[in-house]
Parts: C-alpha cells; sequence; structure tokens
C-alpha cells in the first residue's frame, strides 16, 4: 500500500468540528515534546534530486516532531561539498564526516560517536554508500534507507546495486520513491519496501515571467522557444535522445538548454559541434538558480532511459511548465499524455521530435499542459505531504512518544 491511501476520518459518533479542535489540541501537546532526531546520510556532491528530497524532508519534518540533521559523508577530494554548504546557507542542522576512500572505518567510527553523542533517534540514508557505512558503523537506533534509484549503466554501477541489495536486507524499514523500484526491490527480497513519492515545496515555484537579464545573458530573443534540460550529464539521462530530435526540428528560434555537469560532458559538446547545433545548444553546466533557469524555459524534456520519481520532472511541472517525459519509472505514473505533459518511449527519436513540433505548433496546449502540471504536482506532489509520510514510516520505527520524556 501506498501511504498517500491511508486516510484519516474523525471517530464514529463525534462531530468533524469537535473531532478538529481535538486534533489541534493533540497537535500543540505534541509540539510541546522536545522532538525526536533524525540524521540524514548522504554522500557529498552537487545538489540533484536525492539532495533535494532531503533539504525539503528537514525544512518541514519538525512540524511532524522530527529534528532533521543533515549529514553528508564528505569526500576529502571533493574541495566544494556543494550539498553541505546549500544545506547550512538554508539554516539547516548540518554535520559532515570525512571519509577517505570506499572503506574508511575511521569514517564509519565517526558517525557511530556522533549518533550516540548526539542522542540521534533514527537514521536515515539515501544511497548505496551511505548505507554501507551506516551498516558498518554498527548503530543502535533504526534505520531506514531510501532507494532513490539503482542506476546500472556500467558494470561499477551494477556491482554497487548487489552490494546494496545485501545492505537494504539489514535495515529495519526500506522505501522507494516509485513503483517500479519497489517492485524490483521484492523480487530481490526486500519484501518489506514500501513507496514514498518525492515531493516539491510548490511555493517556491511559483514563478513568473521570463527574466529579462537572464535573456540578455543567453543571448536569446523574444522569438526563441526554449527546451530544457536539468540533470547529471549522465547516461541514463539520454541526452543524446534530444540532441538527436533537435537536430530534426529545422527551426533556428528553437533552442535548447542543458544545465547540469558529468562524465559526458565532453562527448555531449562534441555530438553538438559534429551535428551543427552549436547556435542553438546551450551548456550552463552545474547551476545554483534552478528556478530561475525554469523560468526562462518553455517545454522540458526528460528524455531518460531510467528514472525513479525525478525531482527535476517535479520542479519544472510546479512551475507550470509544459513537459515531456519518457515512459519509466513514475514519470509515467505521474505523466498523464495529452493531459497534464506527453509521453514519449526512451529510444523513439522520431516521437520526440514529433512531441517536441507539436507543442511548437500549439501555444495553447503548452499552457493548458502547463496549468495541469502545476495543479497535479500542487495536489498530490508536494514536500509537505512527502514528508508526513516519511514520519508516519518513523513513528512506526519508534512507536509513541511519550510527553514529557526525551
Amino acid at each position: 500500500m501506498h501511504l498517500s491511501q491511508l486516510k484519516v476520518s474523525p471517530p464514529k459518533g463525534m462531530a468533524h468540528g469537535v473531532w478538529m479542535v481535538s486534533k489541534d489540541a493533540d497537535i500543540a501537546e505534541t509540539l510541546a515534546v522536545p522532538p525526536r532526531k533524525v540524521l540524514h546520510l548522504r554522500s557529498s556532491g552537487g545538489v540533484l534530486g536525492a539532495e533535494n528530497v532531503i533539504i525539503e524532508l528537514a525544512k518541514h519534518s519538525d512540524a511532524f516532531g522530527y529534528h532533521s540533521i543533515v549529514g553528508t559523508l564528505n569526500d576529502v577530494r571533493d574541495a566544494k561539498a556543494e550539498f553541505m554548504l546549500t544545506a547550512k546557507e538554508l539554516g539547516l542542522s548540518t554535520t559532515g564526516f570525512k571519509c577517505k576512500g570506499k572503506l574508511d572505518l575511521a569514517c564509519a567510527l565517526e558517525i557511530r560517536r556522533f549518533v550516540a553523542g548526539s542522542k540521534i533517534d533514527l537514521v536515515h540514508c539515501h544511497g548505496y554508500k551511505e548505507d554501507f557505512y551506516a551498516i558498518l558503523s554498527r548503530i543502535d537506533v533504526p534505520m531506514i534507507a531510501t532507494n532513490h534509484l539503482w542506476k546500472t549503466t556500467s558494470v561499477s554501477l551494477r556491482i554497487y546495486k548487489a552490494l546494496d541489495i545485501r545492505l537494504l536486507r539489514m535495515f529495519d524499514l526500506v522505501t522507494g520513491v516509485s513503483d517500479e523500484i519497489v517492485t524490483e526491490m521484492r523480487e530481490v527480497g526486500i519484501t518489506g519496501a514500501v513507496k514514498v513519492s518525492n515531493g516539491v515545496d510548490v511555493a517556491a515555484f511559483d514563478i513568473g515571467a521570463k527574466p529579462s537579464d537572464l535573456a540578455s545573458e543567453l543571448g536569446f530573443n523574444s522569438g526563441c522557444t526554449v527546451l530544457g534540460m536539468i540533470s547529471s550529464l549522465t547516461p541514463e539521462k539520454n541526452h543524446e535522445l534530444a540532441l538527436q530530435a533537435l537536430s530534426r526540428i529545422g527551426s533556428e528560434d528553437v533552442k535548447l538548454l542543458i544545465v547540469g555537469d558529468g562524465p559526458l560532458d565532453s562527448v555531449l559538446k562534441a555530438r553538438v559541434s559534429q551535428a551543427g547545433l552549436g547556435s542553438r545548444v546551450l551548456f550552463l553546466g552545474r547551476r545554483s538558480d534552478v528556478r530561475k533557469i525554469l523560468s526562462m524555459i518553455d517545454i522540458f524534456l526528460l528524455p531518460s532511459l531510467q528514472e525513479g520519481l525525478p525531482m527535476a520532472l517535479l520542479e519544472a511541472m510546479a512551475c507550470g511548465k509544459a513537459v515531456i517525459a519518457s515512459k519509466v519509472g513514475d514519470a509515467k505514473n505521474l505523466v498523464t499524455s495529452g493531459t497534464n505533459g506527453l509521453l514519449v518511449h526512451p529510444c523513439d527519436t522520431d516521437g520526440l521530435a514529433a512531441a517536441i513540433e507539436t507543442l511548437l505548433a500549439n501555444p495553447s496546449l503548452v499552457a493548458k499542459l502547463g496549468r495541469q502540471a502545476r495543479r497535479t504536482v500542487v495536489e498530490q506532489f508536494s514536500s509537505s505531504r512527502m514528508t508526513a509520510q516519511y514520519c508516519e514510516l518513523y513513528d512506526r520505527l519508534l512507536g509513541p512518544k511519550q510527553r514529557g520524556t526525551q
């Protein structure tokens, strides 16, 4: 069962208004209790989907009686530690654990000492490396792990997946962000896995018109139609398909923004040069002003080969953007083709090009899909809704908190 299917109704014989007063009193009394502490573990790096999930949980969990601490495994070779810096700038509680390699016993010991010394009540892991170090630390508190996506586009990633399957069986509770992920986990013996959908801060993505300063910076005129992709530059994101589709659309006024960095950066830039698309494709690298970038985009593309429930797609939809997404992961459940976006097969260049051309020829359809996209996210995929569902799981693991106790 998905947690969103759970319904709370007034007790039999109690009027709704009276029940609400009772619930308000319960909430007020609960908020007077010191919150439990949750340590979220994530390997340091850029701020992508999983990192944004953690940020949203940390922003909203206090309202549900849980104080979140963002804990990063800091690779000593990574001088930027962007995720840690972003969390600090947002005023979130943070801590860092130095990690010198794939097997750093000192890092595991540091995590164990922090959990004990800070009286952490629960540890929530968000990736295979974090899962490994949490198990290695022999933490004496309940542990939950979220599988955001097992990537399998290289031999090393397939090895990590095999290791993570063994690790996840040792956790008290495991969640996945999509139906496909949960089904796959259950098929390999993680039978208690449950689904919790990702969510975004819908108020933060209620954006306005295109910013003129950014348009000038990018060299776009008012007649341009801007396609956009925001993701890591990795094989599963399938940027190649977007470039192939763009080459079949002849208009010079159709531009493609590629935002993000990753191992395919130089490969994709070479492809653009070879295809003669240099004047139509802009690589912006890693950006911190994602909302501003989204305000520039008319049509958001997600032609991925593999996904869970992509935060980038939710954010674009929350901004009221028309989206074209692959029929993979929970993207195919989030997007109803023709209602709040368009769906294509992940290897269908003709299909993606045709979908883009359909929207280019129908501005009113672009507007309609964008309105419905935002409504979908507001009603079903808010970060507060996601946080409430995770906190229900925390309650399940820890049991009811006794008022007046630490």
